[in-house]
């Protein structure tokens, strides 16, 4: 099939930039995959969305929040919703206000120095410590 060059699917990802004479079979998947994880803006918004929406709430566990809104993030660096780091911890921070007040509120104060990296290392504390409550 790749050595058609006029095969629908091979036509379909010219269209996207690919090099047709590109002869590594590794760097055409690369490329595929890459366009395929942007995805379109429909689902940028809904990653966008579910950022905004996210609240400590709606997880059984810290570290089940902690990786989705690490996973949106890095999605949303990816499309044209990227944003600053402080935009990202305002968000994360609305997202434990009702379930982490103490730890929100000392956020908030610090807001200037702190860092996505040590708000991070602060969820990983709180897993750890449901995570010893729990047993698991």
């Amino acid at each position: 099939m790749i050595d058609n060059p006029w095969s629908p699917p091979l036509v379909s990802i010219e269209n996207l930039g690919w090099d047709a004479s590109e002869r590594n079979f590794k760097k055409t998947l690369n490329f595929i995959m890459q366009h395929f994880e942007r995805g379109t803006s429909d689902s940028d918004v809904c990653i966008l969305q579910e950022f905004v929406n996210s609240h400590r709430e709606s997880y059984d566990k810290m570290d089940t929040f902690q990786t989705r809104i690490t996973y949106l993030r890095k999605r949303l660096n990816n499309t044209k919703f990227k944003m600053s780091d402080k935009a990202y911890i305002w968000l994360v921070l609305q997202g434990i206000a009702n379930a982490h007040s103490n730890l929100y509120h000392r956020s908030v104060g610090s807001i200037a120095t702190l860092t996505w990296e040590s708000l991070m290392a602060e969820l990983r504390q709180i897993a750890l410590v449901e995570n010893a409550r729990s047993g698991s």
